[in-house]
């Protein structure tokens, strides 16, 4: 007799596969009782009993359990496959990803290097390009040097308008000032005002070429800037941040060691350095806590 699936064998004894072996001994025992020929007449009782018989014997035997030990097994190894391949592919993804993540960092950090260059190489050519400018009219200027007073007429955002006369002729031109507060100042840190007179080199032969010496005030500025300035030590004096002092002398003891530049420590004695960084209160502490500052104020101390 051909042997039967699994399935068959559970079939004929009316059971499902998932039957316990005390379930089948009971099937078995119950149907062997009924279809034997001895007990059946029927013609195709001894036939169905051989069979159920036969299934008893397979299933009893465990040769269904072994295969389907085998089976579990093949399930369980394609399962752990496939737990390995999707491993493998998923740290495969993992790799790729972080590669692609160190390009793209890579490229950031050379794109922001690249422009951060940029922006310096930008920043330097800003600053070179008047320096390169100045340094070539001071060049031209002083191969024929000559002076003449300008006199600031208009004083705008950050720039100021000057005129200046040579041989009968007007010229006008620019400057670019620091803007402080709500003070425009020159190069040197001094504010300026309108109608002040500067010193300016020109060359003979070509007077549009020329620059401005704002450390050399005409007579008449340079008093009404000290008069300003023995102001501003009266004020810093009131407010107790300079001790009693001739301020006359003190502004005219500044004048001769350090210049206008020394006057404008003065005016910016109690600005920040985000405000005037070359003119902030540090810069004027210095001159005062300096072995200079503590002669000038001996000199002049109010009697």
């Amino acid at each position: 007799m051909k042997n039967k699936t699994r399935s068959e064998c559970f079939a004929l004894l009316g059971l499902t596969e998932d039957a316990t072996m005390d379930q089948v001994r009971t099937a078995y025992r119950k149907l062997a009782k009924k279809h034997h020929p001895d007990v059946n007449p029927l013609k195709d009782s001894a036939r169905l009993f051989q069979e159920i018989q036969a299934a008893y014997e397979q299933i009893s035997s465990g040769t269904f359990s072994a295969s389907s030990q085998r089976t579990e097994g093949d399930k369980t190894r394609q399962a752990q496959a496939e737990a390995e391949r999707k491993r493998r592919q998923r740290a495969e993804y993992l790799r790729k990803k972080e590669r692609m993540e160190e390009r793209e960092n890579r490229k950031r950090t050379r794109e922001i290097l690249i422009y951060g260059l940029a922006l310096l190489l930008l920043a330097g050519i800003n600053l070179a390009v008047p320096k390169v400018r100045q340094w070539y009219v001071h060049r031209a200027v002083m191969q024929e040097p000559d002076t003449t007073l300008c006199t600031l007429s208009i004083i705008t955002y950050r720039e100021g308008n000057y005129r200046y006369q040579v041989d009968g002729t007007t010229y006008w031109s620019d400057v670019r000032l620091r803007k402080v507060g709500d003070r425009m100042v020159a190069s040197n840190g001094l504010p300026v005002r309108a109608e002040t007179q500067f010193s300016l080199v020109y060359r003979r032969s070509d007077p549009e070429k020329h620059f401005v010496l704002f450390d050399r005030p005409s007579a008449q500025t340079l008093m009404t800037y000290a008069a300003q300035t023995a102001g501003e030590i009266d004020r810093l004096q009131q407010e107790e941040v300079l001790p009693p002092l001739a301020s006359d002398c003190l502004v005219w003891r500044i004048y001769q060691e350090k210049g206008v530049a020394g006057w404008a420590d003065i005016h910016f004695a109690q600005t920040s350095w985000l405000d005037n960084i070359e003119n902030n209160r540090g810069t004027f502490k210095r001159l005062i806590g300096s072995e200079l500052g503590s002669q000038l104020m001996e000199q002049c101390t109010a009697r």
